[in-house]
């Protein structure tokens, strides 16, 4: 599946604006959070996954209550680029396409671009539990 590419062109679009009306920093801010977290809406399943050095751990989410739950939770908060790998990969899927995330306890990535927020605690504690029903060994809580 691809990202819709009107919710794209909208999201681009309000990004655009903001630089050429010569938006603040903090407006900017709050434009790019919105636009990651519109992403991920209309999901309707994720795919976990998590790579390690000789196999590719993988689950799927698709109970409606669960999906709702982690997309829920997610409220971003940009955080610096950190110089480190991500161990946990997911792609949010639903109707209109679908958006990867990488993430660890402490930080998410979005997408191609890679854009650094601080993971949303309660996020990753519902990954974890559901991580950990799936028989992987999650850190942290």
């Amino acid at each position: 599946m691809k990202t819709d590419k009107r919710m794209l062109f909208a999201i681009s679009v309000a990004v655009s604006t903001c630089l050429v009306l010569g938006a603040s920093a903090a407006e900017k801010r709050v434009a790019q959070l919105a636009a990651a977290e519109a992403l991920f809406r209309g999901a309707t399943n994720i795919v976990f996954s998590q790579q390690s050095a000789a196999t590719l751990k993988q689950f799927t989410v698709r109970d409606p209550a669960d999906v709702r739950g982690l997309i829920a939770s997610i409220h971003l908060k940009l955080a610096p680029q950190p110089a480190l790998e991500f161990p946990h990969q997911a792609k949010l899927q639903g109707p209109s396409g679908e958006v990867s995330i990488q993430f660890s306890q402490s930080y998410l990535a979005v997408g191609p671009d890679r854009e650094t927020y601080a993971t949303p605690k309660q996020f990753y504690r519902k990954f974890a539990e559901l991580a950990r029903k799936h028989g992987w060994r999650v850190e942290g809580p």
